[in-house]
């Protein structure tokens, strides 16, 4: 897999973003393809500014996960569960 120098670390499992045209790279695609899978709802994404149409991110585990055949909602579901273990252990450390 090319590796992005440019891509932002996020939150998330520190798990870079990656914009349409590197995202597309990683997956050894074309942005066609990946707007494609965008709007037959096939892959995850965020709009970084959703009101106004704004550019689409893509978080390389989300692109793994696709890549591995896993569907939309596994990966929501783990994702939930990763919120809700990082929120119990933040009420722990605040309980201290």
């Amino acid at each position: 897999m090319p590796t992005h120098h440019n891509a932002h670390s996020t939150d998330f499992g520190g798990t870079p973003w990656l914009l349409i045209d590197e995202a597309a790279e990683y997956l050894r695609c074309s942005t066609r393809t990946l707007r494609e899978l965008v709007s037959n709802d096939c892959i995850m994404y965020k709009r970084l500014n959703p009101e106004k149409e704004g550019k689409l991110l893509f978080a390389t585990d989300w692109l793994d996960a696709y890549i591995m055949g896993y569907g939309k909602d596994l990966i929501l579901y783990y994702a939930d569960e990763f919120v809700q273990h990082n929120k119990a252990k933040t009420m722990t450390q605040v309980k201290k």
